[in-house]
């Protein structure tokens, strides 16, 4: 056997090793945030291909309004990105299994989210009655039978209209998001885990503090380790326009994905 045949045998089983390690396995993700994450897309007006999660996908979310029965929701239900995010990440991951984790709470702030919350810090943003969400958010993840000790592919966070809302609120964005981010790492035993952000475009002039959080967002892709962001310009919304509509939200998980797997691709 000729030096030239050995390092090609050895390139080719190197090859199916890695492709072995990207196509199979386990991965698992945490949906996160207020009412664009919670989604208000309207499951009556989804193809049918949408109406059903893959086969290779496990969904667990604590809406009240979100069912997953036998792979299927609830027709007189909303719902958020976790629809298009599960059937790109399926496609794009046929042999893995795929497990979404969603804990959204609408009209939260960052305030009501963080690992340190305290009863003045979510009064800022009239959240009081929300929070604690992570710790709320923790103990439900861990109640979960096939959650267990698994380690943590990727966050995804869409979440900021309310603390635009609030000047005060705002300003505080930058450091409770490093908190948060530190937070799910550490407390999931993820330390390499992704941290992605569907940068937030509320309304003016009602959110008068978007651009401090428009601009914190934008900036921890450079501050915090592993984290991206992206924009959600574009995205159609419903008469308020600050709700995604149905075609907004299916659009606002393809996003999500896109990012999850181009960074997978870049690795």
């Amino acid at each position: 056997m000729t030096k030239m045949t050995k390092q090609a045998i050895y390139v080719l089983i190197m090859c199916l090793i890695s492709m072995t390690y990207v196509n199979a396995g386990e991965r698992v993700f945490i949906l996160a945030g207020q009412s664009n994450m919670v989604g208000q897309g309207k499951v009556a007006e989804l193809s049918e291909k949408y109406k059903k999660l893959p086969d290779n996908v496990s969904l667990y979310s604590s809406d009240n309004g979100l069912v997953n029965l036998n792979g299927r929701y609830n027709s007189h239900t909303n719902f958020g990105p976790e629809v298009s995010f599960a059937h790109d990440l399926a496609a794009r991951f046929p042999d893995d299994k795929i497990i979404l984790l969603k804990y959204a709470v609408g009209g939260s702030s960052l305030l009501s989210w963080s690992p340190e919350w305290t009863a003045e810090g979510a009064i800022m943003t009239d959240d009081l009655q929300k929070g604690p969400l992570y710790d709320k958010m923790k103990a439900f993840f861990m109640a979960l039978p096939e959650f267990g000790a698994a380690k943590i592919d990727s966050i995804l966070w869409m979440q900021g209209e309310s603390d635009a809302k609030y000047p005060a609120a705002a300003a505080l964005y930058a450091k409770n998001l490093a908190i948060l981010v530190n937070a799910f790492r550490s407390d999931f035993k993820s330390s390499d885990a992704t941290f992605i952000i569907a940068r937030v475009n509320p309304p003016l002039p009602e959110f008068v503090g978007q651009d401090i959080v428009r601009q914190a967002q934008f900036d921890a892709q450079k501050d915090l380790n592993n984290v991206v962001m992206f924009d959600t310009e574009g995205l159609t919304k419903w008469d308020d326009d600050l709700h995604y509509d149905t075609a907004g939200i299916v659009e606002l998980g393809k996003r999500f994905a896109r990012a999850y797997i181009k960074i997978v691709d870049h690795k």
